[in-house]
């Protein structure tokens, strides 16, 4: 091997391994912002339980409670529709990774679907009027199927993991054969 290719196939090493660090940067500042995007949403969806009426934020989940409607309520619904949109539209600008979106959207099935926000969003909707894709959205998570089980999206999830582990490949049987001489049972 001659200085010249040497230094040829350094350069070409370099240039690749130089690609693969920005990829390697890009992918991490990615997952950085991200997690700062996660962070900030939890810090709304913080603030509004803080400033929501307990006993109704509460009873939202029970369908046989009666919530009594009040200024306060509406109030508090309006404010967590206005984060569901924030996050909803950082979705549609791909700003938000799949899992992070998955995982809002959890949320967004469990809470949209409740008697509370169901009678809430007919008077709030208009509100949205501007936002069209909004409103097929939160509309599709109150009359679909997921209103009959809050947790089908979690559910849909976990059956994609355990269905990809299942078909995971098995170890090839050249390498069981070689055990066969062995003390160790199999």
């Amino acid at each position: 091997m001659t200085l010249e290719s040497f230094i040829r196939y350094g350069s070409l090493w370099t240039l690749i391994l130089g690609v693969l660090s920005l990829a390697f940067a890009v992918r991490n500042y990615r997952r950085q912002v991200n997690a700062q995007i996660f962070f900030e949403i939890a810090g709304r969806y913080h603030e509004i339980l803080r400033s929501f009426p307990v006993r109704e934020w509460i009873s939202r989940l029970n369908p046989k409670d009666e919530v009594s409607m009040s200024p306060e309520l509406t109030s508090g619904v309006l404010r967590y529709l206005a984060i569901v949109h924030f996050a909803f539209v950082l979705h549609e600008l791909r700003y938000l990774s799949k899992d992070l979106w998955k995982l809002l959207q959890a949320e967004h099935y469990r809470t949209l679907a409740t008697p509370l926000f169901v009678h809430e969003w007919n008077t709030l909707r208009v509100e949205f009027t501007f936002f069209p894709t909004f409103l097929a959205y939160v509309d599709s998570i109150q009359r679909g199927p997921a209103r009959l089980n809050p947790d089908m999206a979690i559910l849909r999830g976990i059956a994609a993991i355990g269905a990809w582990r299942s078909f995971r490949r098995k170890p090839s049987t050249a390498h069981r054969d070689s055990s066969v001489g062995s003390d160790f049972p199999r």
